[in-house]
């Protein structure tokens, strides 16, 4: 799994908010891992979540609930600069 986020920063009078989304909003996740990946998607009306692969099975809902406000929730903490000084400081994660 590899990832690398490269922001500018909300401009003034906005939210630190990373994504302009409510939990709600979010209706499926999706967890990859170098071997087999995880996907749990929301359900009907009444929005139950359902594990839908690698198996079909009922999910927690209070769980993946959880992990959606998690980033619904996401703040941005720092930025990169765009044009950093010394650019070997930055870490820049591979999954390796």
């Amino acid at each position: 799994m590899g990832a690398f986020a490269y922001f500018y920063g909300p401009q003034s009078g906005e939210t630190n908010k990373l994504f302009k989304i409510k939990p709600d909003d979010i209706n499926k996740i999706e967890l990859k891992y170098p071997n087999q990946a995880i996907v749990l998607e929301r359900q009907g009306k009444g929005k139950t979540w359902r594990i839908v692969k690698p198996i079909e099975a009922p999910a927690d809902a209070a769980t993946a609930d959880g992990v959606a406000r998690a980033v619904a929730d996401l703040e941005i903490k720092k930025t990169v600069d765009e044009k950093p000084a010394d650019p070997s400081t930055l870490f820049i994660y591979t999954g390796a």
